[in-house]
């Protein structure tokens, strides 16, 4: 081989210099590849720091389905819808026979013109919701009887009584004292420079709202020495307390349902606070598992055409359900929160106004557990 043919195959060999294209392609596969490393460790460790609220709301939403899971409450007897009918005279009830019996009775009340005539539409698609139930205590249990309106059967669950009433308490629980949130004299009257601020022109007067009323949560002992856990309403002054060794009795059932309950940031910053901060991480971290396992699955090339599929029929079935459940929600008119009284409704009605859910809701928030009490 000569010189000149030797020189040739050298320079053959030298490998050529990357074009931009190539270094475009080795800058953004190096940052893929960082990308995608970051992805995977955080949801991995997301998991695994937030793993007690997962199982905590993921548990809890279950309980709320199956009140006798970890409950003292029992389902004690069934009754099968012939010895129901027999027993009581209950049977199943036809949606579309009742519907065309209230029709009926709309139109027969109807003062002279008043009211114009209605025909029921579509008979057949009236349906029938919510629960007949009664209730019976002995002295030790509370029974309520479940009476089943689509098939007519029926059931006893039976719970223990509260222990509330074995709970020790001051002396000054159930008075009141006279007490003034300072600097609040004639708020109503002033409120409305606010709202003024606010370009906000109201139609009716300023009303301070009764619930949730603000509580002062304090400590006091007594001559004999006896530690009390004591509360205060600002807005009337009403006192209450428990003895401060004596903690609320909450079964494992109750802690964990009352915890999965607790929304809203308070005020003031405390465990209560930090708990929401910690619900709102699972929650958004929830949903950063889902685009997260997206993102990794999209990386399994074999496996894409199967998850495509998945994803469609899921988001088909999720849509269905979630649309019809809507659907039923809003049938009717708003729903009542569960504490409001019939009292309150009609009130209510003859006046023409639709209760505050949030103001009706009282009765389950004020059962919530108080911070450090």
């Amino acid at each position: 081989m000569s010189i000149s043919e030797n020189s040739e195959s050298n320079q053959g060999a030298i490998p050529e210099a990357p074009t931009k294209n190539q270094k475009r392609r080795r800058f953004s596969g190096k940052h893929y590849s960082r990308f995608m490393k970051l992805v995977r460790r955080t949801h991995m460790y997301t998991g695994l720091i937030l793993l007690p609220w997962v199982f905590l709301f993921g548990a809890s939403g279950v309980l709320f389905n199956h009140p006798t899971w970890l409950a003292s409450a029992k389902i004690v007897h069934r009754s099968d819808s012939e010895i129901v009918r027999k027993t009581v005279g209950f049977a199943p009830l036809d949606p579309a026979w009742f519907a065309t019996q209230v029709v009926a009775g709309i139109n027969n009340s109807a003062d002279g013109d008043e009211l114009p005539e209605f025909e029921l539409v579509s008979p057949g698609k009236a349906r029938l919701t919510g629960r007949l139930s009664y209730t019976a205590a002995t002295e030790a249990s509370q029974h309520i009887i479940w009476l089943n309106l689509h098939n007519g059967s029926a059931r006893i669950e039976t719970r223990p009584k509260s222990n509330e009433e074995l709970i020790e308490r001051p002396a000054f629980a159930g008075s009141t004292v006279d007490v003034k949130i300072p600097g609040l004299d004639g708020a109503e009257r002033k409120i409305p420079k606010l709202l003024e601020q606010a370009n906000i022109n109201p139609s009716e007067e300023v009303q301070l709202r009764s619930r949730p009323s603000p509580q002062l949560l304090f400590q006091v002992r007594g001559r004999d020495g006896q530690l009390w856990n004591a509360t205060c309403n600002l807005l009337n002054g009403r006192l209450d307390g428990r003895a401060t060794e004596m903690r609320a009795r909450l079964d494992l059932r109750s802690a964990i349902t009352r915890l999965h309950q607790l929304h809203h940031y308070p005020d003031n910053l405390g465990a209560r606070w930090l708990w929401t901060l910690a619900a709102d991480a699972t929650g958004l971290m929830l949903v950063f598992w889902g685009i997260s396992g997206v993102i990794m699955w999209w990386q399994i090339k074999p496996t894409r055409l199967v998850g495509v599929s998945g994803l469609s029929i899921a988001a088909v079935i999720a849509f269905l359900i979630i649309s019809g459940t809507l659907t039923e929600l809003g049938f009717g008119p708003p729903r009542l929160a569960r504490g409001a009284s019939v009292e309150r409704i009609d009130r209510n009605n003859q006046r023409g106004v639709i209760p505050d859910e949030k103001s009706t809701s009282n009765n389950a928030s004020s059962e919530l557990p108080t911070e450090g009490f």
